[in-house]
């Protein structure tokens, strides 16, 4: 309490005291000194009569010299004050303004990036790359959505440290910023919510940004902040940078798909018969560059009216689809299965030999047998193929002449009863 009560006496007052102890001095020798001066000698009347004219000077040459000094210096220590703290305010603004300029830069140069990013896997690294930087001395990861959207399937983690929200612990039903479609933060003073799929909530700041774009979520860009708190500023860079990358996700996805039905067949998801035709237009190019063979198997699906008539164009579709997914299963990854018209298929094998094809066949239409087909619970029946088989070099260099006579050869196995594989010949070109 003391301290506290000294500290409040300003230097004014302490010069009021001053000048209060003067003037009782001067009374003093006013009263019992001047009267006895004629009785002092001469030496002690000269110092008394300078401490009075020193007495009496000094309150003059205080208000007049003194003060007005004290003033000055009172005031260019203030000047100086406000000076210092006007540098940093400056100094702190133009680092502020340089770390703008660094992050729109880098921003900038991600969106360039991600806008001529050719898949999903480019994308994600670039995401992460760019993140580091935007961010240094986090760490954070990329959940995307899986097209179920019951669980996180692809991420990019980056940063030192391992996130604490891993995409194999997201549930969407948990993860409280997908769910609200806002902003989630938690702070290590312990506001905010934490979500379960958090596995650590106590080692720092933690930012989940929702990515969304033309109306639909893709997924959640989390941001963990350790040896550094999160600032206004990071919390703006981040939802600017999350947009920018939800943009880029959902136009990759958009062309994605385009580029997809380009090419896939919409019912079974097998390539369509214009992919076909380049496809086969190449492999032919390089099976000739190599002096490879190359197979090719035309297959017709059996009385496939019947099941249009007895259960319906639901029920046919269906058995497409089945069997775009058995052809799938029974092929290899190189192997190009087509639809190429109606309820006819056409698979490329490349390196694959005439013989080699018509085992290839033969085993397509054994196991096609064993299809247990279904429709709303109700069985469909049994299913068979018939297959034309023809092949490089037997059938010809060209597309159309290897296609043509697969097709005839078709035509002899569905005349001669069905159910059958019938190999062309080379007469048949």
């Amino acid at each position: 309490m003391k301290e506290n009560d000294s500290s409040k006496y300003k230097p004014h007052h302490f010069l009021a005291i001053t000048l209060a102890y003067i003037i009782a001095i001067e009374s003093v020798l006013m009263i019992f000194v001047m009267p006895r001066l004629p009785e002092m000698g001469l030496y002690l009347s000269a110092v008394v009569d300078s401490l009075l004219v020193g007495l009496l000077v000094f309150p003059v040459l205080h208000f007049s010299i003194f003060k007005p000094l004290i003033k000055d210096i009172k005031k260019r220590k203030e000047a100086e004050e406000s000076l210092k703290v006007s540098n940093a305010e400056l100094v702190k603004a133009m680092d502020e303004l340089q770390e703008k300029s660094r992050a729109s830069a880098l921003l900038a140069d991600m969106d360039d990036l991600l806008q001529s990013s050719s898949d999903f896997e480019e994308a994600y690294g670039i995401i992460g790359r760019s993140s580091t930087l935007l961010f240094p001395g986090s760490s954070g990861s990329l959940m995307i959505l899986s097209p179920s959207r019951n669980f996180s399937e692809s991420s990019v983690n980056w940063g030192d440290r391992e996130p604490s929200c891993k995409p194999e612990a997201c549930n969407p039903e948990e993860c409280w910023t997908l769910r609200r479609g806002q902003v989630n933060i938690l702070k290590q003073d312990k506001t905010g919510f934490p979500c379960k799929s958090l596995l650590s909530a106590d080692r720092g700041d933690y930012l989940c940004v929702p990515l969304q774009a033309h109306g639909e979520a893709l997924g959640v860009y989390f941001l963990q902040f350790e040896s550094d708190r999160l600032s206004d500023s990071k919390r703006l860079l981040a939802l600017t940078a999350s947009k920018q990358v939800a943009l880029a996700l959902a136009n990759l996805k958009l062309t994605e798909a385009l580029r997809v039905q380009s090419v896939r067949d919409p019912l079974t998801g097998l390539f369509n018969r214009r992919y076909m035709g380049v496809t086969l237009e190449r492999e032919l190019h390089r099976a000739a560059r190599r002096s490879n063979p190359l197979g090719l198997v035309m297959i017709d699906l059996d009385h496939f009216k019947r099941f249009n008539d007895t259960f319906g164009h639901d029920a046919g579709d269906s058995v497409l689809r089945e069997l775009g997914v058995f052809l799938r299963n029974q092929t290899r990854k190189e192997d190009v299965v087509c639809r190429y018209g109606g309820e006819e298929f056409l698979i490329i094998l490349p390196d694959a030999s005439l013989e080699m094809s018509r085992r290839r066949a033969e085993k397509i239409r054994d196991e096609v047998k064993y299809l247990n087909l279904r429709h709303n619970g109700a069985p469909l029946g049994p299913v068979t193929l018939s297959m034309g088989v023809s092949a490089y070099p037997e059938n010809g260099p060209s597309p159309d002449g290897i296609i043509e006579a697969a097709d005839k050869a078709l035509y002899v196995a569905k005349t001669g009863g069905r159910d059958m594989v019938v190999v062309a010949d080379a007469e048949q070109v």
